[in-house]
């Protein structure tokens, strides 16, 4: 026998008739629903596709740029920077090991441990010996990635694949990788393109002001991948490390 879950009953109240025919003269104003007054309502709005010529419309999409995509070959081991600190904790290595081996795509797993780690990682690791970058952690971890690997030197670049394993991840939402699964697909049909950064400096107008070390990059400089704060917000996104 199943559990028993009460029903509360519906309260009554008393209300003053007056309001009632208040809000019966109120609800006249609003708009009505029946077919005529929507084909009014309809009518007087104009439309704006007729009134745009096909050139005007020529400019406009001049304006935008499709979304291209290539291909590339796992010819080297793909590195998967994995912070296991990250929000959820959890061990996605036997399933990420299970997956890429089943495909016959190479890899090797660099694991985190200690903060900054994932920047330091993509920043001085030798790129020559792979064939993309993959940061599995949570909004942190893609953060950290992307900005070691502008910062390097060399000024070289690898693709870099997400796996979300964060108690967040915003940035792979807002790319479609919803789960493990989603980001394996991806992975594994090697499909990469292209998405905007924006370069964020701090206390300087230009990035040449800023002195040539590593921790001076790292505090003055930072790319955005999602959002940037100021003030309060990022105040308490801070503080809130302790609490992770």
């Amino acid at each position: 026998m199943g559990d028993i879950i009460p029903i509360q009953k519906k309260k009554e109240f008393a209300v003053d008739p007056q309001i009632v025919e208040e809000i019966k003269e109120a609800s006249k104003l609003l708009p009505s629903n029946d077919e005529e007054s929507q084909r009014d309502v309809k009518s007087s709005v104009p439309d704006f596709r007729s009134t745009i010529s096909d050139e005007e419309k020529k400019q406009l999409l001049s304006k935008f740029e499709l979304v291209k995509t290539r291909k590339i070959i796992y010819d080297k081991p793909i590195l998967i920077i994995y912070n296991p600190s990250s929000g959820r904790h959890t061990n996605l290595i036997p399933l990420i090991e299970s997956r890429l081996t089943k495909e016959k795509i190479p890899f090797e797993f660099k694991r985190t441990e200690k903060a900054r780690d994932t920047y330091y990682f993509a920043k001085e690791v030798d790129l020559d010996l792979y064939s993309m970058l993959v940061a599995a952690g949570g909004d942190g971890s893609y953060h950290e990635v992307v900005n070691g690997m502008l910062a390097r030197s060399d000024k070289k670049k690898l693709p870099i694949g997400m796996i979300p394993n964060g108690s967040g991840n915003d940035t792979c939402s807002s790319l479609g990788v919803m789960n493990l699964e989603d980001a394996l697909n991806y992975i594994v049909n090697a499909e990469v393109l292209a998405i905007d950064t924006v370069r964020c400096l701090i206390d300087h107008e230009e990035y040449d002001q800023i002195a040539d070390t590593d921790e001076a990059k790292l505090n003055y400089c930072r790319h955005m991948l999602i959002n940037c704060t100021l003030a309060m917000p990022a105040k308490i996104a801070n503080e809130a490390q302790k609490y992770k």
